[in-house]
């Protein structure tokens, strides 16, 4: 019998490219600066943001680098996938400190 996967409860069904979008942010950010992931994010279809925790402000130069880096990864047109594994599979390459403590084990 295959196991029903059951995903935890999220907004990020509200508008799917802006989802994607964080994840590009979010690498670029993490390969730009050297920081974590967004502390918190809000994602919706007309109006989303994402919080950084960064030793300085970043410059215009950066902000500029930043948005052309992802707009540049935007413009591929890249098929976008979607893996499921559980905890103990993803915990070595992704950070899982921001999961709920009820959160599903997929």
């Amino acid at each position: 019998m295959e196991q029903q996967i059951q995903l935890n409860d999220h907004n990020k069904q509200e508008y799917p490219p802006m989802h994607t979008a964080e994840h590009l942010l979010n690498a670029t950010m993490v390969k730009t600066f050297g920081c974590p992931r967004s502390r918190n994010a809000h994602i919706e279809r007309k109006k989303s943001k994402c919080d950084y925790i960064l030793l300085s402000c970043p410059t215009a130069e950066q902000i500029q680098s930043i948005e052309e880096t992802v707009n540049e990864a935007i413009s591929q047109n890249l098929p976008v996938t979607v893996e499921y594994m559980t905890h103990e599979q993803a915990k070595d390459i992704v950070d899982l400190s921001k999961l709920p403590a009820d959160a599903s084990p997929t």
